[in-house]
């Protein structure tokens, strides 16, 4: 997991304001199916969970799921997943979605936000 973290981190680029963001297509590449299930397997997700997980953010939720790892959060996806708010087209993440689905304190979750 710490292998994809690094190379998705490494995807960063800085656009003309000095902002940090990682281009779509370089970030779709890098997120395979087989990446996918390896950061899973090594997540502290239950086991009996990791399909269905795997299966969700396959279809719909690939960037959310990068995000989570930028964090070190995977282990929040199922909750996520529970409360039907593992969406892309959620995105960016907001302080009242991280605080009230995986109980992020407020002062983490208003850093995190700044930071999107």
């Amino acid at each position: 997991m710490a292998s994809l973290k690094s190379q998705v981190k490494g995807l960063r680029r800085e656009n003309a304001f000095g902002k940090h963001f990682i281009p779509e297509c370089l970030f779709f590449q890098t997120m395979t199916d087989g990446r996918l299930r390896e950061a899973l397997q090594a997540s502290e997700i239950k086991p009996y969970q990791r399909e269905e997980v795997f299966n969700e953010v396959r279809r719909r939720g690939k960037k959310f799921f990068g995000i989570l790892l930028l964090i070190d959060s995977i282990v929040y996806l199922p909750s996520f997943i529970e409360r039907g708010k593992l969406e892309d087209v959620m995105l960016p993440l907001t302080k009242d979605v991280l605080t009230e689905t995986i109980g992020l304190p407020d002062e983490q979750a208003t850093d995190f936000v700044e930071k999107q």
